[in-house]
This record gives C-alpha cells, sequence and structure tokens, in this order.
C-alpha cells in the first residue's frame, strides 16, 4: 500500500499533501506548456495512488464519467502501448489530469470545453461523440490537429481543437514519463521508490510562489 508523500518543512510546519497538490495543479497554467520537474509528476502520481487506497479503483474527482473516458482515450491514442511500456492511459494519464483539473478551475476549464469542441466536431463530421466513432475517423481527426498547428492561419476552424490537443499531449508526456513506467524507460534514478520520498523545503516555496500563493 503506498504511504502518504513524505515532505520536508520548515518551521511553519507541515504542508499538506493536498496544499502542494493544489499549487502544483496552479502552476501548470502559471507557466503554460513548460513540463512538470520529474518530483512535482511523482507526487501527483502518489496523490492518485492515495485516492485509490480506499477500494483499490480511482474515482474522477472533477470530471464527468465521459469527459474521464474520452481523456482517457485520447492519452491512449497519444502515446500508444509498445514493445517498450504500456499506454499513456495505462500510465495513469487520466487520473493525472483529472486530480490536477480538481486543483484548478482554469486547467478544469480547459478540459470541459476541450471534450466537448471534440465532441462537437465529430458530431459534424460522423454524428457521434468522439468516444464512439470509428477510429480511423480519430485519428483522422488527430492528424488534422499536427497539420493545423504548424498553420494555424489557415484553419482558424481548428485553433480551439489544437489548443486542447496541445494540452492533451502536453499532459500526457508528462504523466507518462513520471509514472514508473516512464522512469524506467528513461532510467531515471532519482528517487529509489515511488511511494516514499522528501521535497526540499526550497523546492515547494519555488512551487508555491509561482503559483502565486505565496
Amino acid at each position: 500500500m503506498s504511504r502518504l508523500v513524505q515532505i520536508e518543512t520548515s518551521q511553519e510546519g507541515d504542508i499538506s499533501r493536498r496544499k502542494v497538490l493544489h499549487a502544483i495543479a496552479l502552476s501548470v497554467t502559471a507557466t503554460g506548456f513548460s513540463s512538470l520537474e520529474p518530483i512535482w509528476g511523482q507526487h501527483i502520481h502518489e496523490a492518485v495512488n492515495h485516492e485509490r487506497e480506499k477500494d483499490g479503483t480511482y474515482a474522477p474527482q472533477l470530471l464527468t464519467e465521459h469527459e474521464f473516458k474520452t481523456i482517457r482515450h485520447l492519452a491512449e491514442l497519444i502515446i500508444p502501448a509498445d514493445a517498450k511500456g504500456p499506454s499513456g492511459a495505462e500510465a495513469g494519464a487520466a487520473e493525472f489530469i483529472d486530480l490536477l483539473c480538481s486543483q484548478n478551475d482554469i486547467l478544469a476549464n480547459i478540459y470541459k470545453d476541450g471534450v466537448s469542441w471534440i465532441d462537437t466536431r465529430m458530431r459534424h463530421i460522423c454524428k457521434t461523440s468522439f468516444l464512439r466513432a470509428p477510429e480511423t475517423q480519430k485519428t483522422t481527426l488527430l492528424d488534422q490537429f499536427v497539420e493545423a498547428e504548424l498553420n494555424i492561419e489557415q484553419h482558424p476552424e481548428l485553433s480551439s481543437g489544437v489548443t486542447f490537443f496541445n494540452w492533451m499531449r502536453k499532459m500526457s508526456i508528462d504523466a507518462y514519463y513520471t509514472s514508473k513506467f516512464g522512469i524506467k524507460d528513461i532510467g531515471y534514478m532519482g528517487n529509489d521508490t515511488l511511494s516514499e520520498y522528501t521535497v526540499p523545503q526550497k523546492e515547494i516555496d519555488a512551487m508555491i510562489k509561482k503559483a502565486g500563493l505565496a
């Protein structure tokens, strides 16, 4: 069973796991598309594991069931399983994203509006939601996002979808490469285990300052 992350603090006392998670979540939108430090990504995965401890399953904290399933499937398409490891979905990208969304209204709106947009677009194409659309239609739409990203002026109708896809891609990669699978893949040796580690106070202070909580 996972244990709560141990956090070194100054004389101000212990900073709760939830407050640190909140600071990380706010920093995600404060810094745009910059990648999370590995130690912060691991903290999010540990928080997900903590939510699972109750009965072994993860219940979405903010996203609806449909939104969560759509994001999980997108993570699977963005990082498919291969001989080197599992998919982004299996690495916990949807849980990672949902937990951060539960702590940041701006991020929550990005994903809620993004799922709504991608469903509306797919219904226009084949009269069903993205999740229920044929696989070829899904991959075609994602390919269109990649192409439009290179020249968005010629594809203004896809701008909202491109923005959502960029967030989805970035956070799926963050989730994967800070999961136990991704750490094994890149050979990261910063921590012997993911279930217990300490976060230096200076890093906590920097994250809280960046998120505007100081």
